[in-house]
């Protein structure tokens, strides 16, 4: 799956992107949720800024995916009320 992800143009990536988020915030779970789990995209995944933007447009709760500073290989999900929040993890990927 990574190399077929790899292989698409950028644009047509970011146009299956947008058609995704538009179907996840036109429907009725993501309208009722009042906290969604979410990833920073990095290495060509679906961008998840729309639906990001979204969820905090209509106050919902982020949660993201952080990695631990101080536990090699151990991951949680920390609240993200804003972008301002966010900041770069041990492999550069925002959390």
């Amino acid at each position: 799956m990574r190399m077929r992800r790899k292989s698409l143009a950028p644009e047509e990536r970011q146009s299956l992107s947008r058609g995704a988020a538009e179907v996840l915030v036109s429907s009725v779970p993501w309208r009722q949720a009042g906290i969604v789990a979410l990833y920073m995209a990095a290495r060509g995944e679906v961008d998840t800024s729309a639906l990001l933007a979204d969820a905090w447009q209509h106050g919902k709760t982020v949660l993201l995916p952080a990695c631990s500073r101080t536990e090699a290989g151990k991951m949680c999900f920390m609240s993200c009320a804003a972008p301002d929040e966010l900041c770069a993890g041990p492999f550069g990927i925002l959390q």
